[in-house]
């Protein structure tokens, strides 16, 4: 299932969720190795053809195979859809017992689960807001400002609960060159915020290129770790009005 980050409950259910399906070959060693799919029915999801034990979330975000032998098994998430962070770190066992009962692991015990394993993925949530002349914000990205003016702008996202475990997370801003210039200097500098703190460049990166600035965290456990997750960030800056522009109503 997917949600934004910061909410709570399990979220919704997204079909196109890749995963991979493994074993424990207790003839080699306990050695994990992909399932075979073709042998097997899945009667929800889809088998990815080129990558053996690799399947895709079907229906309401559903992977079912029926007539799995008996033994100990694994899911690992490949990668997510739609914007939904895949948490690749994380391994999902279970075991299908001789007499047929599946058992999901938890705290290091298999248990008989009914509702089988749940994997919930996180979306950043993410809004932009221009800042208008008297002070006041407005996501129509609507305000009075002239051609050489200096227009601020806040991005607002929330980091996701599993940013201790990702190897990236950047945000991104692109805007019509013609129209608009980020600006990233001394007397209109990018300012990013995680609540009232203000966040040293030590934390990110700034790069200004062809109309898109990419603010880029350094995730995972060397700089933007588990102390940030669930936090919001928020990124100032501001956009140089250019010759372009608009200056009617509909601009």
């Amino acid at each position: 299932t997917g949600r934004v980050a910061g909410d709570t409950g399990a979220g919704t259910g997204i079909a196109g969720v890749e995963f991979l399906l493994e074993y424990k070959n207790t003839k080699n060693s306990d050695k994990w190795e992909p399932v075979d799919l073709s042998h097997y029915d899945v009667k929800i999801g889809e088998p990815v053809a080129e990558s053996t034990g690799h399947v895709k979330t079907g229906t309401d975000g559903v992977i079912n195979i029926k007539k799995l032998t008996y033994g100990e098994y694994r899911f690992t998430e490949i990668s997510a859809v739609n914007g939904y962070v895949a948490d690749t770190n994380a391994v999902y066992e279970f075991q299908v017992t001789a007499d047929g009962t599946v058992q999901v692991k938890k705290d290091g015990a298999y248990v008989t689960d009914a509702e089988g394993i749940k994997v919930v993925n996180e979306k950043p949530d993410f809004k932009k807001e221009i800042t208008k002349r008297g002070g006041t914000t407005n996501t129509n990205n609507d305000a009075d400002y002239g051609v050489g003016d200096m227009v601020p702008y806040t991005l607002t996202v929330k980091v996701p609960s599993t940013i201790e475990n990702m190897k990236t997370f950047y945000v991104t801003d692109t805007m019509d060159t013609d129209k608009l210039a980020h600006q990233n200097d001394d007397e209109n500098p990018v300012v990013v915020k995680v609540g009232t703190e203000v966040l040293s460049s030590d934390y990110y990166t700034v790069n200004i290129a062809n109309g898109t600035m990419t603010v880029d965290f350094k995730a995972g456990n060397t700089k933007l770790g588990k102390n940030y997750a669930d936090k919001t960030i928020t990124i100032e800056y501001k956009a140089k009005l250019l010759d372009g522009a608009g200056t009617t109503k509909e601009g």
